[in-house]
């Protein structure tokens, strides 16, 4: 009787082997992948951060009228200066953008709300003008992001002489540097 030629095939334990390991790879790289939508969300809000707290700093040294302006059609948060074409006694001018103040474009994050001085903004858009000279009002912007049932949340807050935006982490409270009294700690002699 003639006898076959034996063919090659896996064996179970090795079939095992194989998928076991497939699904450690799974495991590992399935929390990577759902995390990185809140990492980008949250370098966008520190990104608005940055952006507020340069408009804070060119506002308080500076002499040109800045604002701040949303889109939620764009989902876009850009710094606008008012170039002036005129002279002292005829103001005109045009709003341009701001080339020393890159716009944040959201694409994982949303904000949800936007307060000044504690009235809230209309939510379709906003602009916020800044005088020379003239107290700015109190910034607060809320974004979320992730899935409504449990988005993370942040806060960006402008205090209005400040001029370093702070961030309220989901995990945490504001992110605000703050001021050590060298008195109270008994260095009272010591520089600084």
């Amino acid at each position: 009787m003639p006898t076959r030629p034996r063919q090659r095939a896996f064996t179970l334990v090795e079939l095992i082997v194989v998928i076991v390991i497939l699904g450690v790879l799974f495991l590992l790289t399935v929390p990577r992948l759902t995390s990185t939508e809140a990492r980008r969300a949250e370098n966008e809000v520190r990104s608005v951060a940055l952006l507020l707290s340069a408009i804070a700093q060119r506002d308080a040294l500076g002499s040109q009228r800045l604002s701040l302006a949303y889109d939620a059609a764009d989902r876009r948060l850009s710094a606008s200066v008012f170039r002036s074409t005129g002279d002292a006694i005829n103001p005109d001018g045009r709003w341009s953008s701001d080339p020393l103040l890159p716009p944040v474009v959201f694409e994982a994050a949303r904000l949800e709300t936007a307060l000044f001085d504690g009235a809230r903004a209309d939510s379709r858009g906003w602009t916020i003008e800044l005088f020379p000279g003239v107290g700015r009002p109190t910034i607060q912007l809320v974004f979320a992001a992730g899935e409504a049932q449990r988005p993370s949340r942040w806060l960006v807050d402008l205090l209005p002489y400040s001029t370093m935006a702070a961030v309220a982490t989901p995990s945490g409270g504001l992110s605000r540097p703050t001021a050590v009294d060298l008195d109270a700690q008994g260095m009272r002699l010591s520089p600084w």
